[in-house]
């Protein structure tokens, strides 16, 4: 699957902060567009998922596990991607 947006901390300054790790993220070319209101996404980096959940309206908010916050993982290029569930059915006559 091929990342939709790629991400990047600025300077490889560290994104959470280690108080309160506070993921926020907003993706402007999803802001507002149609069918990507509601979107389940991954975040990750080359070794690992660093995090899984929604993006809503073009934002990704979320409060991070301290010990995954402070992985230098999250200093790499990071790539977001959308994860589409294969097991859903929305067929209700079958």
């Amino acid at each position: 699957m091929n990342p939709f947006w790629s991400y990047r901390v600025p300077g490889g300054l560290p994104p959470l902060h280690p108080a309160d790790p506070k993921l926020e993220i907003v993706l402007a070319p999803f802001v507002g567009r149609l069918r990507h209101e509601h979107m389940r996404v991954a975040i990750t980096s080359a070794d690992r998922v660093l995090f899984r959940g929604e993006m809503i309206n073009g934002r990704i908010e979320a409060k991070i596990d301290l010990d995954v916050a402070q992985l230098p993982d999250w200093k790499a290029p990071l790539a977001i991607r959308e994860e589409i569930d294969l097991t859903y059915n929305s067929c209700t006559s079958c």
